[in-house]
C-alpha cells in the first residue's frame, strides 16, 4: 500500500495534495507526477479521501487563516467540516474585525458574511460608532445623519432628543419667531415643540407689550386664544377702547365700547355718557320748519317749530324765528328767549351774544357774565377775551376774564394774542410793545412787532424773546422767520445770513438769498443777479454743501425729495444730495390750468400761495370792527391739502411735465401715470383728478388711482368725508359717494350741496333746505312731504332770467309763467315778468306786475320792486310817481339800504318837480343818518335849488363845496366843469365878478363850452 496520508504531515505538501486531487481543473500529468512523489496510485484515492479530509481540515484549523478556511470550504463544500470550518472562518474574520473595530471594517464582515452569527454583532458595532461619532461631533447635522442611517435603532429616541435639544438651543439664542417656527416645521414631533410655541407666544406678547396699541393686542389674543395672558390683553384692550371712546366721546362711540365690553368696570360712566352725550338733530318739517329729533328714540323731544336750528354743541343749539335767535338745550328747553341776534362759543363754558349792535357774554344757563356793552368780542380759548369799544372813529382794545374780570383797560388801538400770556399792543398805531395779560409792558417800544415777534426799533430789525428782550439785536436791515427757529437776515452790506433764536450765526453774512427748503437744509444763493441765481444745498446738522452742484431753482422737501432745476430741466434730489430722479422732466407749474365753468370750481388747487403782505395802514384812518354772526363748524371733511408745488411729492407720487402734457412719477423715477394729460392734482390717499382739455371753457376730468387705473370717468372730488370716503360730482351735478378701501360707489340724492360731516350725522343742502342726515346718507331727518314748489319756482325763475338777459323774452316769459304754476304768487316770478317787460320797454305792464309783486312781497323785496319802480317812472320824468315810489322806500324802514341816499334820489325828483324847498330838505337830510351822503353831485343839486329860490349866497355856497368835493373824490372834468360854472353864475347873481370870471375860467379850462361863452359875453376886465 502507499505510503499513509498520515506521513504527509507538511501542510504544504498537504495541500498541494488536496488541490492537485481534488482540484476538477487539475492536470492529469500532474496528478500523476505528485502520486509517484508520494508513492500513491490514483486507485486509492477514494480510501485517502476522507482521512485526507481530516487530516486537511485538521490543519486548516491549525493554521486558522481565513484564506485557507475559505478554501476548504469552497473546495471541499461536501465536507462534513464545512459548517464547522464556516463558524471557524467567520469567528476569525470577527476576531480580525474586532481588533480593527472600525466602521468599514464591520461593513465588510457584514457584506462578506451575512449569514455570521457575529453578523447581527457587527451590524450593532457599525450603528455603535455611528452613535459615538454622532455624539462626539453633536450637532444637529452629526445626530440627523445616524437618525437617517439608522432609522431602526434603539438609541433613535436618544438620538432625536440630542437632536431637537440643540436645534431648541440654536432657535433659542436667535429668539426670534421665525427660529421657533423654523424648528417647529422641521421638527413637529418633538417633545419641544410646546415650548417652542410658548417662545413665540412669549416675543408676540412682549412686541405687543412694546408696540401698546389696540392693534398688537388684538392680533395677540386672535393668536392665542388660550394664552394665560390673554386676560391681561382684554383688559388692555379695553384700556384702548376706553381711551378712544372717550377722546371720540359720542354716544354711539359709547354704545360701541358697551357691545364689546358688555362687562366693563367702565359699564356705568359708559351708560353716564350716553345719556349726556344724547344725540339730538333739527329735524326738517313739512312746513319748512326745524323741530328738535332724538332718532335713537324717533321721536321729537319738542314740539316748537323753529325758522332754523343750528347746533353749537351735542347739548346747546342756537334757534331763530322771526329773524332773531335764542338758545335751547337738547331737551328743547329754552336757555333763552330769541330776542338776541347772534350766538357763538367761548371755549366749552360761556356763549358771545349780540344785542343790536353791542356784544356781551352769558355762561351756558343763559346767566349774563358781561353786559351787552361791547362792539367786538374776540375769545380766547376758555381764558380770555379781548373787548372792544368804539368811540368816534377810535376803537380802543382791553382784555378781560370770562368772570368779567378787567385784566387790560380799553386803551389799545391794536391788541393781538401771539402766545400763552403773549401780547401785541399800541396805544396809538405807531408805537408797539410786547406784553402779558397783567397788562405790564415787557419790551421796549418798537415801531412795529409781527406774530413771530420780529420787531423794528429804530430802523432796523430783532427779534424778541417770550420776557420781551432782543435776543437778536435789531441791527439788521430785514429780518424774517424761516422755520425750525432761524431766522434770515440782512446785513448793512445787504448780505444775508442765517440766525438761530439766540442771534448766532448759523450760516454767514455772504449770500444774495438764503431759502429754507425743508429739513435743515437751505438754498444758499451768491449770485447778484436776481434773474439767474444759483442755488447751493447746504445741510444745517452736517454743516457743509450736500452736494456740489449749483441748481437753477429749487422747491420745498416733500416725502423726503426736493424739486430741483438743472440745465432747464426737473429732477429730484434727496437729504443726502444723491439724485433720485433724473433731470429730464419740465416744470409742471409753468403749465397753464385748464379752465371749466362746472367742474372747475373743484378742481382748483390747494396750493399755500403767499401774498404780498398787509400794506401798512394809516394811524389816523378810522378804525373798524367787523362783527360776523356765523356757524362755528367743526366738520370733519378734510381741509385743503396745502403744497408748495403740484409738482411736489404727495402720496408718494409727483407731478410732472414733459413738454405740455402732465403725467404722475413714483420715487423711483418710474412713470405711473402717462404723460396724457394737462393737469392732475396731487394725489391724496391714493386719489387724483386728471383733466384733458376739451376747449378754453371745457375739460374731461377722471377720478385716477395711484396705481393709475381710472375709477371713474367724467368726475371731480367735490368733498372728502374722510381719509376713506369723498363724494364725487359729475358735469350734471349727480353725486356718488365712493369709499376706496371696499371700492364701492354709491348714487346720492340729485340736487344736493354743501355736505359736511360730524361725528353722529352729516348735514346738505338739498333744494335749498339744509337737511341733517345719517353718517351713511341713508336716513334723512325730514319730512317725506315737504313743499318745495317754492324751491322748484325759484330755479325756474333763475332760468328765465337767464333767458331775458339773453334777450330771449318769450322764453324767459314762460320760465317766470311756469315759476307761477308751481309757487303761486311767487314774487321773484312777478318781478320776473315786470323786468321782462321794462327791458321790452312796455313799461305800464311791467309796473302792474310790479304792483302785483308788491303785494306778496317782505320789506327786502318791496325794496327790489320799488327800487324797479322808482326806476320806470323816473325814466318817464313822472316825477309824481317817482317821488311817491321813493318816499315808500324811505318808509320801509329797512336797514338794507341806505336812507340818506334816498333821500338825495327824492330830492332830486322834487327839484324836477320844482318843489325846491321840500328838494332842499330831503337833500339837506340826505347829509345825514347812519350813511351820510358826501357827494359834490348832491351839493349841486342843493345848490340848484337855492338858486332857483334866489337864495344865491347859500347857492355858491354849496357849488364850492361841491368843487371841493369834487377835486378831493376825482370827480371828472366834465362835473368839475359844471360845478365851477354853477358857481360863476351864481357869483354873477351875486356881482361878484372877479369870483364869478375865476370860475368861468376854471370851468372852461376844464373844457365846459357854458363857461368859455360865459366869459366871452361877459365884460370881465
Amino acid at each position: 500500500m502507499a505510503q499513509s496520508i498520515a506521513d504527509v504531515d507538511s501542510a504544504i505538501h498537504l495541500l498541494q495534495l488536496s488541490k492537485t486531487m481534488f482540484a476538477e481543473d487539475a492536470d492529469e500529468k500532474k496528478k500523476t507526477s505528485f502520486c509517484e512523489e508520494l508513492q500513491i496510485c490514483s486507485s486509492d484515492f477514494p480510501i485517502i479521501g476522507q482521512e485526507l479530509d481530516d487530516r486537511l481540515y485538521g490543519l486548516c484549523k491549525k493554521d486558522n487563516s481565513i484564506e485557507n478556511l475559505n478554501w476548504f470550504i469552497v473546495n471541499h463544500y461536501q465536507s462534513p467540516h464545512v459548517g464547522e470550518a464556516k463558524l471557524l472562518r467567520n469567528k476569525v474574520a470577527f476576531d480580525l474585525t474586532l481588533a480593527e473595530n472600525t466602521e468599514i471594517g464591520y461593513s465588510n464582515f457584514t457584506k462578506k458574511y451575512p449569514d455570521s452569527d457575529e453578523f447581527f454583532v457587527a451590524k450593532d458595532s457599525i450603528e455603535s460608532i455611528n452613535y459615538a461619532v454622532a455624539l462626539k461631533g453633536n450637532s444637529i447635522a452629526s445626530y440627523q445623519l445616524f437618525i437617517d442611517k439608522f432609522p431602526r435603532s434603539k438609541k433613535l429616541a436618544i438620538a432625536k432628543g440630542k437632536m431637537w435639544f440643540i436645534a431648541y438651543n440654536d432657535a433659542s439664542n436667535l429668539n426670534t419667531k421665525q427660529a421657533y417656527r423654523d424648528f417647529i416645521r422641521k421638527y413637529p414631533s418633538s417633545d419641544l415643540v410646546d415650548k417652542a410655541q410658548l417662545a413665540i407666544e412669549l416675543l408676540d406678547w412682549d412686541l405687543a407689550i412694546k408696540e401698546n396699541t389696540k392693534e398688537s393686542f388684538t392680533s395677540f389674543v386672535s393668536s392665542y386664544p388660550k394664552s394665560d395672558k390673554r386676560k391681561i390683553a382684554l383688559e388692555k384692550i379695553e384700556t384702548f377702547d376706553w381711551i378712544s371712546t372717550v377722546k371720540e366721546d359720542s354716544s354711539v362711540g359709547y354704545e360701541v365700547f358697551l357691545r364689546a365690553h358688555p362687562v366693563s368696570d367702565k359699564k356705568g360712566d359708559a351708560l353716564v355718557a350716553i345719556e349726556r352725550l344724547k344725540v339730538v338733530v333739527p329735524y326738517l318739517t313739512s312746513n319748512l320748519k326745524y323741530k328738535l329729533y332724538d332718532p335713537k328714540s324717533r321721536a321729537f323731544v319738542s314740539e316748537s317749530l323753529y325758522e332754523s336750528i343750528e347746533p353749537i354743541d351735542k347739548e346747546l343749539f342756537v334757534v331763530s324765528n322771526l329773524g332773531k335767535k335764542g338758545v335751547v338745550n337738547k331737551l328743547g328747553e329754552s336757555i333763552t328767549l330769541a330776542t338776541y341776534d347772534c350766538f357763538w362759543p367761548v371755549g366749552s363754558s360761556h356763549l358771545i351774544f349780540q344785542l343790536g349792535s353791542k356784544l356781551g357774554m352769558m355762561d351756558r344757563k343763559g346767566e349774563t357774565v358781561i353786559q351787552p356793552t361791547f362792539d367786538d368780542l374776540d375769545a380766547l380759548g376758555d381764558s380770555m377775551l379781548i373787548t372792544s369799544v368804539k368811540t368816534g372813529k377810535v376803537v380802543k382794545m382791553g382784555l378781560m376774564d370770562l368772570k368779567g374780570k378787567v385784566l387790560m383797560e380799553n386803551k389799545y388801538r391794536e391788541l393781538y394774542a401771539i402766545g400763552p400770556d403773549q401780547f401785541i399792543v399800541s396805544a396809538d398805531k405807531k408805537v408797539y410793545n410786547l406784553a402779558n395779560s397783567k397788562g405790564q409792558l415787557l419790551s421796549i417800544p418798537c415801531a412795529s412787532i409781527d406774530f413771530t415777534r420780529i420787531a423794528m426799533s429804530k430802523g432796523k430789525y430783532g427779534f424778541l424773546n417770550p420776557q420781551g428782550k432782543f435776543a437778536i439785536p435789531a441791527i439788521y436791515n430785514s429780518l424774517r422767520s424761516v422755520g425750525s427757529g432761524y431766522f434770515v437776515a440782512e446785513n448793512a452790506e445787504k448780505k444775508e445770513g442765517l440766525l438761530d433764536s439766540l442771534g448766532r450765526v448759523m450760516i454767514p453774512f455772504d449770500k444774495q438769498s438764503i431759502l429754507n427748503v425743508g429739513e435743515d437744509i437751505f438754498a444758499l444763493n451768491k449770485t447778484p443777479y436776481a434773474d439767474k441765481p444759483t442755488y447751493y444745498l447746504f445741510g444745517l446738522k452736517s454743516n457743509k454743501l450736500i452736494s456740489p452742484l449749483a441748481y437753477e431753482e429749487v422747491g420745498q422737501f416733500s416725502e423726503g425729495l426736493v424739486q430741483i432745476k438743472l440745465s432747464g430741466k426737473i429732477g429730484y434730489i434727496n437729504k443726502e444730495g444723491k439724485l433720485v430722479i433724473s433731470t429730464v422732466y419740465d416744470n409742471v407749474d409753468a403749465l397753464p390750468r385748464p379752465y371749466d365753468t362746472v367742474l372747475g370750481q373743484y378742481i382748483i388747487p390747494d396750493l399755500n400761495e403767499m401774498g404780498e403782505g398787509d400794506v401798512p395802514m394809516d394811524p389816523e384812518e378810522e378804525d373798524y370792527v367787523f362783527v360776523n354772526c356765523f356757524k362755528e363748524t367743526k366738520s370733519l371733511n378734510l381741509d385743503p391739502v396745502y403744497t408748495n408745488s403740484i409738482g411736489d411729492f404727495a402720496g408718494g407720487l409727483a407731478n410732472v411735465a414733459i413738454g405740455e402734457k402732465v403725467g404722475s412719477i413714483d420715487k423711483n423715477g418710474k412713470i405711473i401715470i402717462p404723460f396724457v394729460y394737462d393737469y392732475i392734482t396731487p394725489f391724496r390717499n391714493g386719489l387724483a383728478v386728471a383733466v384733458t382739455k376739451i376747449s378754453d371753457e371745457e375739460f374731461n376730468a377722471v377720478l385716477l388711482s395711484k396705481s393709475g387705473q381710472t375709477i371713474m370717468d367724467g368726475v371731480a372730488i367735490m368733498t372728502w368725508l374722510d381719509n376713506d370716503r369723498v363724494v364725487l360730482i359729475n358735469r350734471a351735478g349727480k353725486l356718488t359717494e365712493y369709499a376706496i378701501q371696499a371700492n364701492k360707489m354709491k348714487l346720492l340724492e340729485g340736487e344736493i350741496s354743501d355736505i359736511f360731516r360730524y361725528k353722529e350725522y352729516l348735514t346738505l343742502v338739498y333744494k335749498g333746505a339744509t337737511i341733517y342726515a345719517s353718517v351713511d346718507f341713508l336716513t334723512w331727518y325730514a319730512d317725506k312731504k315737504i313743499d318745495f314748489s317754492a324751491y322748484d319756482a325759484q330755479q325756474l325763475v333763475l332760468s328765465g332770467n337767464g333767458h331775458r338777459i339773453a334777450k330771449e323774452y318769450s322764453e324767459a316769459l314762460l320760465d317766470y309763467q311756469k315759476a307761477l304754476r308751481k309757487s303761486p304768487n311767487n314774487f321773484n316770478a312777478l318781478l320776473g315778468i315786470a323786468e321782462n317787460y321794462k327791458d321790452q320797454n312796455s313799461n305800464y305792464n311791467a309796473i302792474e306786475y310790479i304792483d302785483k309783486a308788491i303785494l306778496y312781497a317782505n320789506n327786502s323785496e318791496k325794496y327790489r320792486a320799488l327800487s324797479l319802480k322808482f326806476e320806470l317812472y323816473k325814466g318817464q320824468s313822472n316825477w309824481t310817481e317817482a317821488i311817491n315810489a321813493a318816499s315808500e322806500i324811505i318808509y320801509l324802514n329797512s336797514t338794507e339800504f341806505s336812507k340818506s341816499q334816498w333821500y338825495l334820489e327824492r330830492g332830486f325828483c322834487r327839484m324836477e318837480n320844482r318843489s325846491y324847498s321840500d328838494a332842499i330838505d330831503d337833500i339837506t337830510t340826505s347829509f345825514q343818518g347812519e350813511i351820510p351822503v358826501n357827494s359834490a353831485y348832491a351839493y349841486n343839486l342843493r345848490g340848484i335849488c337855492y338858486g332857483e329860490l334866489k337864495m344865491y349866497t347859500y347857492a355858491a355856497a354849496d357849488y364850492k363845496k361841491a368843487t371841493t368835493l369834487g377835486a378831493s373824490q376825482y370827480d371828472s372834468n366834465e362835473n368839475m366843469g359844471i360845478f365851477y360854472t354853477n358857481l360863476g353864475y351864481t357869483y354873477l347873481k351875486l356881482n361878484k365878478l372877479t369870483d364869478a370870471q375865476l370860475a368861468f375860467k376854471r370851468a372852461a379850462g376844464l373844457g365846459n363850452q357854458n363857461a368859455a361863452r360865459a366869459l366871452r359875453n361877459n365884460n370881465f376886465k
